[in-house]
């Protein structure tokens, strides 16, 4: 099973805050948020139109074997640590800063649509 919500919550948010509060030195923290937010991104975030009333809604599912559909309350600090990772510095190598740059942008904009 994969989460953002109850039993799993803290796990990510603290990679990055560990990575950050570590003087950006411990890059294995980096590593490991960079490596789960690219699954979730991959495999829970959901875009469902609704016909109610004619709009798109951006949302986090649960994947246990296959996708369920449900968000859990308990992501919702999930945009701000999208934000949060998005500002980090980036890398003086221009190659690695382009595709940091990238992903800096997916992360704000999915961070944007949750909180629409």
């Amino acid at each position: 099973m994969v989460s953002l919500g109850g039993l799993g919550d803290s796990y990510y948010e603290y990679l990055l805050k560990r990575y950050i509060l570590g003087n950006r030195q411990e890059k294995s923290f980096l590593s490991l948020y960079d490596e789960s937010i690219d699954t979730v991104i991959e495999k829970l975030v959901v875009d469902s139109f609704s016909t109610k009333d004619n709009r798109s809604y951006t949302f986090l599912g649960e994947w246990r074997k296959v996708l369920i559909p449900e968000m859990d309350h308990l992501v919702c600090y999930v945009p701000g640590m999208l934000m949060l990772g998005s500002n980090l510095p980036q890398s003086p190598d221009p190659a690695l800063a382009a595709t940091q740059s990238e992903r800096a942008l997916l992360h704000r904009e999915i961070a944007t649509k949750l909180v629409e």
